[in-house]
């Protein structure tokens, strides 16, 4: 039940200073921006490479 638990320190909340130079929020903007644009890309190719394998036939 956690009744002999010790409180450990808390810092707040993290800033998030991983792989990112920057903060969390500017981290999570960039990532989600270059993913959209690599799913514009391989959606444009799938696109195109089903549109001519259809003409082939």
């Amino acid at each position: 039940m956690g009744y002999e638990v010790k409180k450990t320190e808390h810092s707040g909340p993290k800033k998030g200073s991983g792989a990112y130079w920057g903060r969390k929020t500017d981290a999570k903007k960039e990532s989600n921006l270059k993913r959209r644009e690599q799913s514009k890309i391989l959606t444009q190719n799938e696109q195109n490479m089903g549109s001519s394998s259809v003409n082939r036939k």
